[in-house]
């Protein structure tokens, strides 16, 4: 983690990718891309295939320890537009 100063507020860079503001208890993501895996294999292209889950994981791993209880998404959360249909049983549950 690195803490950065801008405007006199204190912000904190998590390795996850999140921005937390801890005097505000917010946090910011963007560009999460779920279901990326699951894009490039429908074309044939094998990457990793449980990108999402780890990637939620991070994040839910992330938001625990920054106290936060506002997040906000900045865009880019689905890889493509039919990525929400692809997530598995188990990321529906984190």
């Amino acid at each position: 983690m690195k803490e950065i100063f801008f405007a006199n507020e204190s912000f904190v860079l998590d390795p996850s990718g999140l921005l937390i503001w801890p005097s505000e208890k917010l946090a910011v993501v963007s560009d999460l891309h779920l279901e990326k895996g699951s894009f490039f294999a429908e074309k044939g292209q094998l990457i990793p295939p449980h990108d999402s889950c780890k990637t939620l994981n991070m994040l839910i791993k992330a938001l625990e320890f920054s106290a936060a209880e506002t997040l906000i998404f900045l865009g880019d959360s689905f890889h493509d537009n039919a990525g929400y249909e692809r997530l598995d049983s188990q990321s529906h549950k984190l």
